[in-house]
């Protein structure tokens, strides 16, 4: 059995009766916390808790990286151009952003009698509100494995039945996405209140791994299996996630905690701000994804694996930064606006010489774009790893309360801005 100190002893420095209300992230005037230099040593559960947060990162974004070197190849030999390619990229995120905000209201109203508690690890505190993140996982993790499958079987089909299905299964895809990635990112808000950023910045190094192994393996996995194996190999990976559902919260306690207000959201000019360099940031990123693979294999010639070691490079580099990153926003809470500042500016200049554009002068080599790669993926950790502890942040300094139903409108958002993106 956990203590009830296992997690709080991070958020307020000092041991809580079952009674008490717990601030999290409490700020010591009213402003952006600072964080304190010496934080707790990290409890059993939290390490636990990081374990299971990592592989389900790396898994769950492992399995989204998979088509990138295949899909939009394929997806022309069945029919589809270049337009609907990337509008099926694009319809995705659509659906991910417009479930966004009702799956981080469900993070409150979906009970544990919908998930019964599955103790494999000891149960974390009885203040840990009534909530319903544990289903929603579920949904995200089981459903989606499901849903990855059948986006295997579209193969078997050209023209308008493949693109209808496609459309069909990212419908549902996009819907397990939100529940997968807000329960995850509600988790870390609860379990670490006082390491956000850090914590954030160490899941991207396992959603990089992810990323960076999964996009030369799928197309390793199209070249040897065809396009099926891929996604049922996407699935298989997502499906394995379901067991991270033992360190997310559930509704242990009695309180009558309130679900998060969007609208309220919207009218804080920190969180306005912070929503646009999510925004912009994702902006950026997602349009490599149905563009990059025809510029790399018409210029270049090069093969679907080689085009996995284009992306595998930017991700890796992204990976490798994000935890200096997070450990820097964490130190130095007031200076993270000119850390995602500067992030978002190299972002966008590194990522003009992928074409490279037309005001260069210069026709573009290969290595030119594996620099861009690195570059664009080190800034875009700078920019993008502080982003949740400061929307975080913004709320509790605009009087929002510090519980799950807060934690999960805030993740809403953040996705919705990802993937408006």
């Amino acid at each position: 059995m956990v203590e009830e100190s296992d997690i709080e002893a991070e958020t307020s420095g000092h041991h809580c009766s079952s009674g008490d209300t717990i601030p999290l992230l409490k700020p010591p005037d009213g402003t952006a916390a600072v964080p304190s230099k010496e934080l707790p040593p990290m409890t059993g559960f939290q390490k636990k808790a990081l374990v299971c947060l990592s592989y389900a990162y790396c898994m769950g974004y492992a399995r989204s990286a998979i088509m990138a070197p295949f899909f939009p190849s394929q997806a022309a030999e069945r029919g589809a151009s270049e337009t609907i390619v990337g509008f099926i990229f694009g319809y995705y995120s659509l659906i991910a952003f417009l479930t966004a905000p009702i799956v981080g209201k469900l993070t409150r109203f979906c009970g544990n009698d919908m998930c019964p508690a599955i103790n494999l690890f000891p149960p974390p505190p009885p203040q840990i509100t009534r909530t319903g993140p544990r289903f929603m996982f579920l949904c995200g993790s089981l459903v989606g494995m499901c849903v990855w499958v059948l986006t295997g079987v579209s193969g078997y089909t050209a023209g308008g039945p493949f693109i209808g299905l496609c459309f069909a299964v990212f419908t549902v895809e996009g819907f397990c996405y939100s529940a997968f990635e807000i329960a995850l990112m509600a988790t870390v808000a609860r379990v670490f209140p006082k390491r956000v950023s850090t914590v954030m910045g160490t899941m991207e190094i396992f959603i990089g791994v992810g990323t960076m192994l999964a996009s030369p393996a799928g197309g390793a996995l199209f070249e040897w299996g065809g396009y099926l194996l891929p996604f049922v190999v996407a699935g298989l990976l997502l499906g394995s996630c379901a067991f991270v559902v033992c360190i997310i919260p559930s509704n242990a306690g009695k309180e009558n905690v309130k679900s998060g207000s969007l609208t309220r959201l919207a009218t804080i000019p920190d969180i306005l701000v912070v929503s646009g360099v999510i925004f912009a940031v994702y902006l950026i990123y997602a349009f490599l994804d149905p563009t990059l693979e025809p510029h790399l294999t018409g210029k270049f010639g090069i093969s679907q694996t080689e085009v996995g070691v284009v992306f595998m490079v930017g991700n890796g580099a992204h990976a490798l930064a994000s935890p200096f990153w997070g450990w820097l926003a964490d130190r130095y809470v007031r200076w993270t606006k000119v850390q995602m500042t500067v992030g978002v500016m190299v972002s966008a200049l590194a990522f003009t010489f992928l074409g490279p554009a037309p005001f260069y002068g210069t026709t573009g080599m290969i290595w030119e774009i594996y620099v861009a790669q690195v570059v664009f993926g080190i800034a875009k950790s700078a920019a993008i790893v502080p982003t949740y502890a400061e929307l975080l942040r913004a709320a509790r300094a605009a009087g929002m309360p510090d519980d799950l139903g807060t934690y999960g409108v805030i993740s809403g958002l953040y996705d919705l801005m990802m993937n408006l993106g």
